[in-house]
C-alpha cells in the first residue's frame, strides 16, 4: 500500500519538522507547529514528531528543524500528537535514554513510538530503524499507530564517509537554509507577517 504523507517544515526561524501521514492534500509550510498539527488532524491525518533532540555532529542541539526537550514539554502542554520518532539513525545514545524516559512519562500525549530512517544517504541509511506493526496494509498501520501498538526495530546501515556527512550538512544547513531565510526575508519585505508567524 502507498500512504500519502509529507515532512512539513513549520514557521521560521526554527522551522521545526512534523510528519503528516494519511493526508488528502498538501499541508502549507511555514505555519506554526500547533497550526500544522491541527491542519493534519483536520484531514484525519496522523501527526508524527520528526527526529526530536537532533544534534549537529552529535554534539550541538539543532536550533532548527528538530524539536528539543523544551519544545516537547511545551507541545504536550498545548496539544497531543499521534506519534513521535523515538529512533532515527543520527540520534545519540544519551538522547535515546532521555527521549525514552520522556516518552514513558508522556505516552498518552506523544502517541505511538516510531522508528524511522530519516534517510539522507540512500541505501547507506535507508533502513536504520523500522516501525513494525500487527498486520500488513495501510489500514493496519493506521490502527497500530492510533492504538500505540507499534514496535521499533533496528535495521542494517553502512558507515557514512565523513566527507559525505559534511557535504550533506552543508546542503541542509547552508544551501537550503540560505534559500529558506531568503524567502522569509522576502515575505517580511512585503509585510506578509501572517505567513512568518514564529509561534510554536
Amino acid at each position: 500500500d502507498i500512504i500519502c504523507g509529507e515532512e512539513i517544515q513549520t514557521s521560521l526561524p526554527r522551522g521545526l519538522h512534523v510528519i503528516g501521514l494519511f493526508l488528502k492534500k498538501a499541508i502549507p509550510y511555514s505555519k506554526p507547529l500547533l497550526w500544522t498539527i491541527n491542519a493534519i488532524g483536520e484531514q484525519r491525518g496522523l501527526a508524527i514528531v520528526a527526529h526530536p533532540l537532533a544534534k549537529i555532529f552529535g554534539l550541538i542541539p539543532a536550533a532548527t528543524a528538530s524539536v528539543q526537550m523544551r519544545d516537547l514539554q511545551k507541545l504536550i502542554h498545548e496539544t497531543k500528537v499521534d506519534g513521535i520518532e523515538l529512533r532515527y539513525p543520527s540520534i545519540v545514545d544519551t538522547d535515546k535514554k532521555r527521549i525514552d524516559e520522556f516518552y514513558r512519562k508522556n505516552k498518552e500525549k506523544l502517541g505511538a513510538g516510531i522508528g524511522s530512517s530519516d534517510s539522507h544517504f540512500g541505501d547507506a541509511d535507508m533502513f536504520g530503524y523500522l516501525t513494525v506493526f500487527p498486520g500488513d496494509c495501510a489500514k493496519d498501520l493506521r490502527s497500530a499507530i492510533e492504538s500505540k501498538k507499534t514496535k521499533i526495530i533496528e535495521g542494517p546501515t553502512d558507515s557514512i564517509p565523513f566527507s559525505n556527512y559534511l557535504f550533506q550538512k552543508k546542503k541542509a544547513l547552508v544551501d537550503l537554509g540560505f534559500r529558506r531565510y531568503a524567502n522569509m526575508i522576502g515575505r517580511w519585505a512585503k509585510l506578509d507577517f501572517e505567513s512568518i508567524d514564529e509561534e510554536i
